[in-house]
């Protein structure tokens, strides 16, 4: 993630630590990313958020797509504590190196917004 559209809290760095997102007081946030793969038809190709560095909080993961890339999203809402952060690690066994996608508008993406206090 080296790159920001709008960050008003200072939630991410593109200096360091910058595969992560941190929250930076508590309460309630909505959380969503999105990967694209590059085309290849073999495997699985998988999405993990994680807490903390340790902790899974969702997983998606889907068989490749044989016509196209192959695109993952998902979105979650759920209370973080202060100082907690976010991860988005991306997976596949394709058999070999695999891309990244960015397209546009659409593509590698974590986003977190404010959802309340609790």
């Amino acid at each position: 993630l080296n790159s920001e559209v709008n960050d008003r809290g200072g939630l991410h760095s593109t200096a360091a630590t910058t595969e992560r997102i941190t929250f930076q007081r508590a309460g309630r946030y909505r959380v969503s990313c999105n990967i694209i793969f590059a085309t290849n038809a073999t495997g699985v190709r998988e999405i993990d958020l994680v807490l903390n560095g340790v902790t899974t909080i969702t997983q998606v993961n889907q068989n490749a797509n044989s016509a196209g890339a192959t695109e993952i999203s998902v979105s979650i809402e759920r209370v973080f504590a202060a100082g907690d952060y976010v991860s988005l690690l991306a997976f596949q066994n394709s058999g070999g190196a695999l891309d990244l996608v960015q397209e546009d508008t659409r593509g590698i993406s974590l986003k977190v917004s404010w959802a309340g206090r609790r």
